[in-house]
Formats: structure tokens, sequence, C-alpha cells
């Protein structure tokens, strides 16, 4: 703790800056401590994702592959190359 303090200090000296204290989220990262260290998750950014391109009719699955899934027949409607670069971007 003593080396986080310095650190602060230096810190303060060269830019303007609050101490926060316990780190909640950084760059967009949650982050959780944990007896045995931190757990770092980016499911709200996940979430946004999902929630801007919804037309692409996502669906929830608590497993990697469901076997039971039925593909659905395309609809004819075409995904612009925009569209498509700025979700394949979102990954």
């Amino acid at each position: 703790m003593e080396s986080v303090h310095e650190t602060k200090e230096c810190l303060a000296l060269n830019f303007k800056m609050n101490d926060l204290n316990d780190v909640d989220t950084i760059l967009g990262i949650k982050v959780q401590k944990h007896e045995r260290g931190f757990a770092l998750s980016q499911s709200h950014y996940i979430e946004k994702v999902l929630e801007k391109f919804k037309h692409l009719n996502i669906k929830d699955s608590n497993i990697p592959y469901d076997s039971n899934f039925k593909l659905s027949e395309n609809n004819g409607r075409a995904i612009t190359q925009l569209v498509y670069v700025n979700t394949i971007r979102s990954l």
C-alpha cells in the first residue's frame, strides 16, 4: 500500500486528479474485488452492443451452442456493408 500511496502522490504532482479510492469502472471495464484478486467484466458493453444491433435478431442462450436452435430462412433484407462493418468492429 505504501507504493500505491507514493504513486498517487507522484501522479498528483504532475496531473490534476482526484483520488476516488476503490475502483469501480476503468476505461469502460467493471472491476470487482474478490478474496483471490480482481474480476473484470464488460457485460454492460455487450448489452449495449446487443441493443444497438437488435435488428439482427440475436437470441439469448445459456450455452455456447444450442443444438435445438433452428435456422430461419433469409427474409431477403440486405444488411449494408457499413452496418456489417460496425457490427464486426463492436465485437
